[in-house]
């Protein structure tokens, strides 16, 4: 198990992105940062193997939300931050 395997294990839990099961960390009041702006917003943390995109659904524990936009993270990319609307 490498790092990031070990890090979404440890502090996330199963999802369903677009159908398929994925490890994630989910957050109702997630910080995110867009055009210098910091706000706030519903967000998934998940792999970057996960090939997130746009207008897919994310399921958590029944509760539907719609992909709004990927955020690939620093600072490699490895991990996309999903920022989350109502599905």
């Amino acid at each position: 198990m490498d790092e990031l395997d070990a890090y979404f294990h440890l502090l996330g839990e199963d999802l369903q992105l677009a159908g398929s099961p994925v490890r994630g960390i989910f957050n109702l009041q997630g910080e995110v940062v867009l055009e210098g702006f910091a706000t706030s917003a519903t967000t998934a943390e998940v792999p970057a193997s996960a090939a997130a995109a746009t207008g897919q659904q994310l399921v958590r524990a029944g509760t539907t939300y719609k992909v709004r936009q990927v955020l690939p993270q620093a600072p490699d990319g490895a991990i996309h931050l999903l920022v989350l609307g109502k599905g």
